[in-house]
């Protein structure tokens, strides 16, 4: 019988999907202890001038994304959002 590929799964399915990788990598890595976490700097109005996103998982850090707003770019607030980041990964 023939499998096909498909494009789209359930969130069940990726959650099953990880739920395996996770028991065939805690044999060599150790259990998973991942977090999700994200950071902001905000003006007085509450809008979001600059932000990162990013995890945790098997003692490594991951940035999925970091932003910074034309008017805050070259004044610091990217390098204050990865150092950030960097202590919430080493907790």
């Amino acid at each position: 019988m023939p499998l096909e590929l498909e494009k789209s799964l359930t969130e069940q399915e990726v959650q099953y999907l990880r739920n395996r990788l996770d028991e065939s990598n805690s044999a060599f890595a150790g259990p998973r202890n991942s977090s999700e976490f994200g950071f902001a700097f905000r003006d007085d109005t509450g809008q979001v001038l600059a932000g990162l996103g990013g995890s945790s998982i098997w003692e490594w850090l991951l940035i999925n994304f970091i932003w910074v707003s034309d008017e805050l770019r070259g004044q610091g607030y990217g390098s204050k959002l990865l150092l950030a980041a960097e202590v919430e990964g080493l907790t």
